[in-house]
């Protein structure tokens, strides 16, 4: 930002008869002025005309430690150049209020809070939704965090104030077929989730279990989605489970005996979820690999469909 109230001259610019720094908070412990006034590069006698200035300015804000950086001047002959600059905080120490169920040491590595970082704009938005983040991920829906900056000797103390809130529980949990049947193994699974406090982790584990449920059926195209309907009032969740089963389709390795859990980890009908002849051929050449990792001899891998016993 430019304000100044210099007349439009058709000759030379104006120069400056003085140059000032002026800081929005106390000097920050890492910036001397001498240096910041160098990388301005306007000195008494140099000229200060518009573009002079917006150069300076441009100078200031490559160092990336200025929120703002603004400068003033008069319409005396040889004007007074005011710098008034607003540096980001530097982190001396890091506290915490308001925790009562997460650790503070995993907050901590959550925030990834380091001593004599410069606390930008973008990393105080970063940090606060990293922890509310991390709340949510236990069950803590209306979790909250605020920041906190205290002058410490080396920069700032920085203070997150949380809110926990209440911890969210599984009022029931539903599954909705897009295509099958709900098998009763996965309906048992969802019954466990039922009155435990809600975790995000527990969700995706029961969205790989119910897969893991259905390909050892033979559906290794089974596609699992879930989201949440939350009740504020209450306190609780309801994990809706989405469930698009797929073909039945199962499938056998000749010549060489590998196990089911070796085929689900490497075919990709089971990693894509696809029993395509696309996704066929991709998990041919899965196998192939997979053989030769395990130094079996294989001159070539085929593939075939038929129907199975009974359809």
């Amino acid at each position: 930002m430019i304000a100044a109230g210099l007349p439009v001259l058709a000759g030379d610019p104006p120069r400056a008869g003085s140059v000032r720094l002026e800081f929005t908070s106390t000097d920050p412990v890492y910036l001397r002025r001498d240096d910041v006034a160098r990388v301005a590069g306007i000195r008494p006698g140099d000229p200060v005309g518009p573009d002079d200035l917006q150069y300076a300015i441009q100078n200031l804000y490559a160092l990336n430690v200025f929120r703002s950086v603004e400068v003033y001047t008069d319409d005396a002959p040889a004007p007074e150049v005011v710098f008034r600059l607003d540096p980001f905080p530097m982190v001396d120490g890091l506290r915490w209020e308001g925790v009562r169920s997460i650790k503070r040491r995993e907050l901590a590595r959550t925030a990834n809070v380091v001593r004599r970082m410069l606390l930008t704009d973008d990393m105080s938005d970063s940090i606060r939704a990293k922890i509310v983040d991390l709340y949510q991920e236990q069950g803590f829906l209306d979790a909250s965090a605020g920041l906190k900056l205290q002058p410490a000797p080396q920069g700032y103390d920085l203070t997150v104030a949380v809110d926990e809130g209440r911890r969210y529980r599984c009022r029931r949990s539903d599954a909705e077929m897009l295509d099958g049947q709900l098998l009763p193994e996965a309906r048992a699974l969802l019954g466990r989730l039922v009155n435990r406090f809600y975790t995000r982790q527990a969700l995706d584990k029961a969205q790989k279990e119910i897969r893991k449920i259905y390909q050892q059926k033979d559906y290794p195209a089974i596609r699992v989605e879930y989201f949440i309907d939350a009740d504020p009032d209450a306190a609780t969740v309801t994990p809706v489970f989405l469930l698009d089963v797929g073909p039945r389709l199962g499938v056998r390795v000749e010549g060489h005996r590998v196990g089911r859990d070796d085929l689900q980890k490497t075919l990709a009908i089971y990693r894509l979820a696809d029993v395509s002849p696309f996704a066929e051929e991709i998990s041919r050449d899965d196998l192939a690999g997979f053989l030769k990792n395990e130094k079996v001899p294989v001159a070539a891998v085929r593939s075939s469909r038929r129907a199975a016993p009974g359809g």
